[in-house]
């Protein structure tokens, strides 16, 4: 199908720092076709994966090591979702 786009959601409950927060986890899997130069053409899918901290929760929350901490455990589900669609 030309116009494939599916996408999956889920939500996790995480500690980052002191303080339990809600992680995002969407990864969208569509059709990928694309010409990237003279005779070159490539036609399959491209997987994306969007990792966010939960969009009702506006408190401020992160300091400067809850971000690196953060960016640790979005790196770690990125593997593991990588994992389970790819592998």
């Amino acid at each position: 199908m030309d116009d494939l786009q599916v996408r999956y959601g889920a939500r996790k409950d995480v500690r980052i720092g002191d303080r339990d927060d809600k992680i995002n986890l969407v990864t969208t899997i569509e059709n990928y076709d694309s010409d990237i130069g003279i005779g070159q053409h490539i036609n399959g899918y491209k997987i994306n994966f969007d990792i966010n901290t939960w969009q009702h929760d506006i408190r401020p929350r992160f300091r400067d090591a809850d971000i690196r901490e953060f960016a640790e455990i979005a790196r770690q589900f990125q593997k593991e979702l990588r994992e389970d669609i790819i592998i």
